[in-house]
């Protein structure tokens, strides 16, 4: 609308203007519920919704460094231990080629490869017994303190810092 034709709108009436508005209003709303329609909130497929930026994509910069290890850093590896904890030797039973049985032949030499694993953390379990002693003399029950290490150990795995089922499974016996 041009400033013209809103002077005539205006010279017109308040009705008219009012009336005008609301037209206007209801106009834009109806193009705006269309523009804001897209693959989830109708039937439309969603190739035809507007491209967004992926909200997963990470919003750090770039560092123009190439992934991986960079020049000058010096790698770290485990390297081969002379005397491993076991040693399991796998030897073939038939020769690819012919089919022949291996077993007794004596070997040519072998290749080696060393598996590196922690091994799974076993609970050790101590039990503190406090006993009651009659005293010989006042005919009276002594009974030994337990050492405050122990109460406070159980306390904190079973209060501080290990919910219930967690500290369950912590303390479940190995097989």
């Amino acid at each position: 609308m041009t400033e013209k034709e809103g002077n005539a709108l205006y010279d017109q009436g308040r009705e008219v203007a009012v009336a005008y508005l609301v037209e206007v209003t209801n106009r834009l709303k109806t193009i705006e519920a269309r523009l804001n329609l897209n693959s989830q909130n109708s039937s439309k497929p969603p190739s035809t919704d507007q491209k967004k930026t992926n909200k997963n994509r990470s919003l750090r910069k770039s560092s123009g460094r190439k992934p991986g290890g960079q020049p000058g850093h010096k790698g770290k590896t485990l390297e081969k231990v002379d005397n491993p904890d076991e040693v399991i030797p796998h030897r073939p039973e038939v020769c690819l080629h012919c089919q022949t049985k291996l077993e007794g032949v004596e070997a040519n030499g072998y290749f080696a490869r060393q598996v590196f694993e922690i091994p799974e953390p076993k609970i050790i379990v101590t039990e503190h017994r406090a006993f009651c002693v009659t005293c010989p003399c006042c005919a009276k029950e002594a009974k030994a303190d337990f050492p405050s290490l122990s109460s406070n150990l159980c306390y904190f795995f079973l209060t501080i810092c290990f919910p219930y089922p967690k500290t369950c499974l912590s303390f479940k016996p190995r097989a």
